[in-house]
């Protein structure tokens, strides 16, 4: 490919050839390397140009791997740089250089890390007793000693009973204690808190009752404040989702679908990725592929490295016969989900299909859902079969063995168990 010596350039190359992976490839290379001394932001733009590659072509190593070079470059935590890299080394690019480029930021990382914290916390220890003190040092030990940093919060509010930070902990540690009138307590005066910094601020005690209840997978409950925030802020798009994934769940399909709906007129460009998912599989129990296929393409357009999206349009395709688009978004969901097996099932069965028959091709696929989960009773199964047509009788006998061996394990999942009922 011709390459281009300024970002205009390839611009308007780009204006040309919209689909051109390599063009935003390019493009990214180009600001990543030259970027840094016109633009603060450049690291950002050039991996908005990398991941506009990907949505193209999920499948090609280096736009994965140059991404995860931005990641670094820009201090992120493990993994997200990782997630890069992994992807790289799934699809074999400098597979031994994402390794020792992921250590190398791990110690990186670890190390600016340890020290920001530290300074951070002997900040916080020499300022001036107060609630942003307190509220500060609680957030900090709240996940590491809950009884410390307990204290450390309520010390926070003898300052100010209002303060939001120390107020939202201490209602979701009451919350998780089951004590829920003390939760929404706290949760009501952070939301008060909110409210004072003006009109652009809300009162977000229901998100905060709903997700409690979530956690302890009370839906019924969960429903009702979802509800409530809805009603009080019907256009806040996150709590608005959260409500119609739990109509849907309770089955009230037709008020969840106009909540859908009311979302993509609010916000027509957004990722709505749980609209797009609810969207798509309603339509898909209606049996209209159509609409279905209409949902999962807008879905991965706003998503395009969601793993439901590829799958399930891998899915579609196969259904209808289109197996080489099949093949692809089922590839591109392995990409996206590094530990799905299930995709490679897919096409091991797939390639073993009268009108699409390739024995060999077929045979590569479930070695490689083995390769991500030895214990899959499928591939073992039709591995055998295989091996048998391909005569090479050992590896059939091994496959063979190992799903009678994994038949047992599911029939008598407790060996030593006196209770010998399947």
């Amino acid at each position: 490919m011709k390459k281009f010596k300024s970002e205009e350039a390839i611009r308007k190359a780009i204006e040309k050839n919209p689909m051109d992976a390599e063009l935003y490839f390019q493009l990214g290379v180009w600001i990543f390397e030259n970027g840094k001394a016109l633009d603060i932001n450049y690291r950002h733009r050039a991996m908005d140009e990398f991941d506009k590659a990907k949505a193209i072509n999920p499948q090609e190593g280096k736009y994965h791997f140059h991404y995860g070079l931005c990641s670094i470059d820009m201090g992120n935590p493990e993994a997200t740089t990782n997630a890069s890299f992994n992807k790289a080394i799934h699809l074999g690019y400098k597979v031994e250089e994402c390794k020792r480029l992921m250590a190398e930021a791990k110690t990186k990382y670890d190390a600016e890390y340890k020290k920001a914290h530290e300074d951070y916390l002997d900040r916080l220890e020499k300022e001036v007793d107060g609630a942003h003190k307190f509220g500060q040092l609680g957030s900090h030990y709240y996940w590491k000693d809950k009884k410390k940093a307990i204290a450390l919060l309520e010390r926070a509010l003898e300052f100010d009973p209002n303060d939001g930070n120390a107020n939202v902990l201490l209602g979701r540690y009451y919350g998780e204690q089951g004590d829920m009138e003390k939760a929404l307590e706290h949760f009501k005066r952070a939301g008060a808190d909110s409210l004072k910094y003006g009109s652009g601020y809300r009162d977000n005690h229901y998100d905060e009752m709903a997700s409690i209840y979530e956690k302890k997978e009370d839906w019924e409950n969960a429903l009702i404040w979802r509800k409530k925030g809805y009603e009080l802020y019907p256009d806040e798009i996150w709590n608005a989702q959260q409500y119609g994934i739990h109509l849907y769940k309770f089955e009230k399909q037709e008020e969840a679908l106009a909540v859908f709906m009311k979302i993509l007129e609010m916000n027509p460009e957004g990722s709505n990725t749980f609209v797009y998912t609810h969207l798509a599989s309603y339509h898909s129990n209606k049996g209209d592929i159509e609409t279905t296929l209409k949902y999962l393409h807008e879905g991965l357009k706003y998503n395009a490295q969601n793993w439901f999206f590829h799958f399930n349009l891998g899915h579609i395709h196969e259904y209808t016969k289109q197996y080489d688009l099949a093949e692809k978004f089922f590839l591109n969901a392995v990409v996206y989900r590094l530990d799905d097996d299930a995709a490679y099932i897919r096409l091991g069965k797939m390639n073993l299909r009268e009108d699409y028959f390739d024995i060999k091709k077929s045979r590569d696929y479930f070695v490689k859902a083995l390769e991500i989960n030895s214990l899959n009773i499928i591939a073992h199964e039709k591995l055998s079969e295989i091996y048998m047509e391909l005569n090479e009788p050992t590896k059939a006998k091994y496959h063979q063995s190992k799903t009678q061996e994994l038949r047992i394990q599911e029939l008598y999942p407790n060996p030593n168990s006196k209770d010998f009922l399947a």
